[in-house]
């Protein structure tokens, strides 16, 4: 089994209403030292024809300047929680799990997907200005 962990560096979004892949998240990663980066395409499906596969990973040769890219399908009724974790949180790694291959431009099924932070603190985020209202003290 092989792995591929992506530290989200940006992402853009396309919404496709009344569609078969309602929305898509496209990521793409921290390059290494090599100045290559992996990136993503999160395809959120209409719920009732979701692929039975995770997604695929195409693995590029390491001697090129292109990274790997996988393609992720979730559920479309999962997109809202994703996409508040991409637009809240810092920093976020997308870690995947799949065939492992040798071949250089090989395409592997993807086993596992999840999408994490690393430790924060609590309370991080924006502020609530009904909050901040109810806080101020008068003089």
């Amino acid at each position: 089994m092989a792995s591929l962990i992506i530290p989200i560096k940006t992402y853009s979004m396309l919404v496709r209403p009344r569609q078969v892949i309602e929305r898509i998240i496209n990521i793409k990663g921290e390059p290494n030292t090599k100045g290559v980066a992996a990136s993503a395409s999160l395809y959120f499906y209409t719920d009732a024809q979701l692929p039975t596969k995770f997604g695929r990973v195409i693995r590029i040769n390491p001697t090129t300047q292109i990274g790997s890219h996988a393609t992720v399908f979730l559920p479309a009724s999962s997109f809202g929680e994703v996409y508040h974790v991409i637009q809240t949180e810092h920093p976020i790694n997308i870690y995947l799990a799949f065939e492992t291959t040798s071949e250089p431009n090989a395409t592997a099924d993807v086993s596992f997907f999840q999408m994490y932070t690393k430790d924060e603190n609590p309370g991080e985020g924006p502020q609530d200005p009904d909050m901040a209202a109810q806080l101020e003290v008068p003089v």
